[in-house]
């Protein structure tokens, strides 16, 4: 009987997957099955992954009919673990290294009754905390996500004009998250921090969460899928966990820098800009400015 379950996620980078999926392994625990869904690659990707992890009962490894975005290719893991009873599921890109080998007896031992999603501490290669994504909403994240082109084009004049205004910027988000991280170890760095926002390379997805929101949206091909599942967790009662004594280091996008490689730039603004648009179409300005509003108003 399997009590979790991990889905990794596979396109065109499958030196990376393999090596994502052997930390995985190095759980020292039988009750927990590994999929690896090849989300379509143009090349020798799902030969190597099945011919790599080929006799290994953890993991089995198949392939999307096409390639279908981050949320899509997802789905089809979580369906077969879920068609298999497993419904404690575990979200990986294939750019990530679990560093926690405990991190299933952390789980365990989660009060879950009210969680639909938790995330650990994810390390950037040069060391910076990328959880979480968003400790609790404000008025700059109100703006960014319903007028993402117009605060884009402000950001990038008021940068070219005052350069020291963007590392301002990013080293007070940095200093939000450690301070938040110092303010928990006066207690126990195992226990869950609640957050509005958890970053969406690695993260634990709930049975309350299947049961309340179902699948992933796949609608949204890449970028901006933590937008809508905080939004959706927010209106079904769900909390968002950060647990930073689980570590995770997130390579961060090698998979669109070798594939999209000039047309990366592109690429990525193509793909907010279109989840941007369809995220709000589903959150919609005015709830979300009085969810946003009663917040400040209770804090």
């Amino acid at each position: 009987m399997f009590k979790y379950g991990f889905v990794v996620l596979n396109y065109m980078n499958y030196c990376d997957a393999i090596e994502c999926v052997s930390s995985l392994l190095a759980i020292k625990r039988n009750d927990y099955k590994i999929i690896i869904v090849d989300n379509y690659s143009q090349n020798e990707s799902i030969i190597e992954l099945q011919h790599y992890f080929c006799g290994n009962e953890k993991v089995n490894v198949i392939s999307a009919p096409a390639n279908l975005g981050y949320s899509g290719g997802n789905n089809i893991g979580i369906k077969w673990l879920r068609d298999r009873s497993i419904d404690n599921i575990i979200i990986a890109t294939s750019d990530t290294v679990l560093i926690s080998e405990d991190i299933l007896e952390i789980f365990d031992s989660l009060e879950l009754k009210n969680v639909g999603i938790v995330g650990p501490s994810i390390l950037s290669l040069d060391g910076a905390l990328e959880n979480p994504a968003l400790i609790a909403p404000n008025i700059i994240y109100f703006a960014n996500l319903f007028f993402y082109k117009q605060m884009k084009f402000l950001r990038n004049t008021l940068y070219k004009l005052f350069p020291y205004i963007e590392l301002r910027r990013i080293n007070s988000l940095e200093n939000e998250k450690l301070n938040l991280l110092k303010k928990n170890s006066a207690t126990d760095l195992s226990q869950p921090i609640n957050v509005y926002m958890l970053h969406g390379a690695f993260y634990f997805l709930t049975k309350r969460f299947f049961n309340k929101i179902g699948l992933l949206d796949d609608n949204i091909f890449m970028y901006g899928e933590e937008d809508l599942l905080s939004w959706q967790c927010e209106l079904n009662g769900l909390d968002r966990l950060f647990i930073p004594s689980i570590s995770v280091l997130h390579k961060g996008g090698k998979c669109i820098e070798s594939v999209y490689k000039g047309d990366k730039t592109n690429f990525v603004k193509f793909n907010i800009i279109k989840s941007r648009g369809y995220s709000t179409g589903k959150i919609r300005l005015f709830p979300f400015l009085s969810f946003l509003t009663k917040r400040r108003a209770g804090m």
